[in-house]
């Protein structure tokens, strides 16, 4: 079928050079009229950057030269600003100290500070550093406290007056003890006004024991329940929540491949990959109807996607959760590594596929190609976790080593340094 493009750029600004031993990092905030980002330079210190929207020059300021392991692609950054414009960045952890920095200026990310500690607890194995808003604005920053197999999911929330963190739950959100860690998606706010949040458990480091999908929702992201709307006691424990499905260990379950997403009638669905009866890997997306939760089938693939092991893995099959498109339809994209990039049409009452179209590329098909001539590099792309004005897309693209290549392991190879370069899109007809 015809190839279909989501965005059309409407502008480009090169940041920076970047480190490439890793490809976690780069994350952009947009705040009104002045957008943020914060990243790892080639230097392999994290950097932070400012510019007002329109202006082709970033102001850049060093954080901090004091990094933790510098191949691992857990090492995530989160940025968000506070109530009061002061800027707050946490991250590169991987079962570390947490590491968290904030301004002591209004917007200038030349006065960044480390901040030793947060609350004074449960802090010395962090990992998954990422900020969002209550229901009532109120700043929030959840992170993973313990290691693959054994973790439990921490919640703090600020105070603007006294500058400072309290538990937003008296315990973890979720608690595998020693028996497992939750992998989860979200929360994440609908259309239905309340927070979803999806997750499977894992009984060690090895990825290919995650398994059981599960589910709870919240409208102020203390009190948590079913779908049907039954209380959930916390912490939620191993085995507990509302049961998606049963998927067993080695059953192909991916934790980094989970996504939510909402149909027409703002029912979650939830789109998870794992084996077929046949062995295959397939696209399975799970929805909250009125007599608990439907698995529908919808790729019918001859490929079989296994994996295994500890560290970062380098997936080559991706995929987006259920979106609604301008008409009212809904689509879901995908990239796979025989069949190439799609995208489907689906049924709404029975999420099958009555459309297709491939290729299909969410960016331009100029940019998903890298410009290194390493072969170990892939594009990556990070989202605005701002707010981006009306009409406009802004996306951090930059070249880093794919995981496959070493996992988080050192390398006697040092990669080149890329650019990092923040686009401007706009979206354009999606479905012919």
């Amino acid at each position: 079928m015809a190839s279909n493009t989501h965005f059309e750029t409407v502008d480009c600004s090169e940041i920076s050079d970047v480190w490439t031993g890793q490809s976690a990092g780069p994350c952009l905030y947009t705040h009104g009229q002045d957008q943020f980002v914060a990243f790892y330079a080639a230097d392999r210190s994290i950097t932070a950057g400012h510019r007002r929207l329109g202006d082709t020059e970033w102001t850049l300021a060093q954080v901090s030269t004091q990094r933790n392991n510098v191949w691992d692609h857990h090492n995530e950054l989160a940025l968000t600003v506070d109530d009061d414009d002061h800027l707050h960045l946490v991250g590169d952890m991987h079962v570390d100290p947490l590491n968290y920095f904030r301004t002591t200026e209004p917007l200038d990310v030349t006065s960044f500070e480390r901040v030793e500690s947060m609350v004074g607890s449960d802090e010395d194995r962090t990992t998954y550093p990422s900020f969002l808003r209550g229901p009532d604005d109120e700043l929030i920053v959840k992170y993973r406290h313990g290691g693959s197999g054994a973790g439990n999911w921490i919640y703090n929330v600020y105070h603007h007056g006294d500058r400072d963190w309290n538990r937003l739950l008296d315990t973890p959100l979720t608690r595998g003890g020693d028996r497992a860690s939750a992998y989860p998606q979200g929360p994440t706010l609908g259309p239905d006004d309340y927070y979803h949040l999806v997750w499977c458990w894992r009984d060690n480091p090895g990825a290919q024991t995650n398994h059981d999908l599960y589910y709870v929702r919240s409208g102020d992201l203390r009190n948590w329940e079913s779908s049907r709307g039954e209380p959930v006691t916390l912490p939620i424990e191993f085995h507990q929540g509302e049961l998606i499905d049963p998927v067993p260990p080695y059953g192909g379950l991916l934790n980094s491949r989970i996504r939510l997403g909402f149909d027409t009638q703002d029912r979650a669905v939830v789109s998870y990959m794992k084996f077929d009866p046949d062995g295959n890997t397939q696209i399975y997306n799970a929805r909250c109807e009125s007599h608990g939760w439907n698995v529908y089938k919808t790729s019918d693939w001859d490929y079989r996607y296994s994996f295994g092991g500890r560290g970062s893995l380098g997936t080559p099959l991706q995929f987006s959760g259920v979106e609604i498109e301008p008409d009212g339809r809904l689509s879901q994209t995908y990239e796979h590594p025989k069949y190439g990039s799609g995208k489907w049409i689906l049924e709404e009452e029975t999420l099958e596929a009555t459309e297709w179209f491939s290729p299909w590329h969410r960016y331009p098909e100029t940019l998903e190609t890298t410009e290194s001539t390493d072969p170990k590099m892939r594009v990556n792309w990070a989202t605005d976790s701002g707010d981006s004005p009306d009409e406009t897309t802004y996306v951090l693209r930059w070249e880093a080593r794919d995981p496959q290549h070493g996992g988080d392991s050192e390398s006697d190879e040092v990669p080149e340094p890329t650019a990092l370069e923040c686009y401007q899109f706009e979206s354009v007809g999606r479905t012919q």
